[in-house]
């Protein structure tokens, strides 16, 4: 059946100094015309908000903060809600720029709705997450031509079905080693050695990730690469689809 949806939506933004601030709310009202939608509504909430200042030139605070939040009129099974905070330092001393090192905290929960089914399986995603996530990120420029970086997370968390039950806890730890090759002056290569290894499962998986980026401009480049793991380094992430090609995009500021 169709779907009506009605929608109202506000953003503003902040910058002055060493502040920037931005932020959007956005209200939906949906309605299901005709079909197993009939008489079906959904009312949903949802904000997004970042936050960044600059402590002084060598180290910045970044901060962010999302939900959505959502009720249907067929009961709590239908519903879907989404919450994630991130507050994160990151770090350049202006004196050697060949150093980056980022550390960042996330609460994540998420109970997706109904509606979102796994492409690779056709199934809906049936349980919920809320996790705590601190990651530590460097690279270091020991060459012109060459980088090396890595990057460890943990992750403690708790999984249930999304029919109810208790919380079960979920816990994780990443170990990610990175180099980089600037082989000439368009193009670099990747190569990274990952590790996963899940507590409660007694699981751990080791493998590669291969890519080589296109440098767009001063500011951007565009990869290509092949993932030779099954997870991602997204630790709240709990799919174990990630294996084949990616492309990805990045921007610097």
């Amino acid at each position: 059946g169709d779907l009506r949806r009605r929608a109202l939506g506000v953003s503003a933004g902040y910058k002055f100094e060493k502040v920037k601030f931005a932020s959007a709310i956005e209200y939906r009202n949906e309605e299901g015309d005709g079909g197993a939608n009939e008489g079906v509504t959904r009312r949903t909430w949802l904000m997004r908000n970042t936050l960044g200042y600059q402590i002084d030139p060598a180290w910045r605070l970044l901060g962010k903060f999302n939900f959505s939040h959502s009720s249907n009129s067929q009961g709590a099974f239908y519903d879907g809600n989404f919450r994630e905070v991130v507050a994160a330092a990151a770090y350049r001393p202006v004196d050697n720029d060949r150093w980056n090192t980022l550390f960042k905290y996330t609460y994540f929960y998420n109970l997706p709705s109904t509606g979102q089914v796994d492409n690779f399986t056709n199934s809906l995603f049936d349980y919920s997450q809320r996790s705590h996530v601190l990651n530590f990120d460097t690279i270091y420029d020991l060459r012109p031509w060459l980088s090396v970086g890595a990057k460890y997370g943990v992750r403690v968390g708790e999984l249930k079905s999304r029919t109810g039950g208790d919380w079960l806890g979920s816990r994780a730890q990443l170990v990610v080693l990175r180099t980089d090759l600037h082989l000439v002056k368009e193009w670099d290569a990747v190569a990274e050695w990952r590790r996963l290894s899940v507590q409660e499962a007694d699981d751990s998986r080791t493998g590669f990730l291969l890519g080589a980026y296109r440098h767009i401009g001063e500011h951007g480049k565009l990869g290509v690469g092949y993932n030779f793991t099954d997870f991602s380094d997204d630790l709240t992430d709990l799919s174990y689809r990630h294996r084949g090609f990616f492309i990805n995009a990045l921007a610097a500021f």
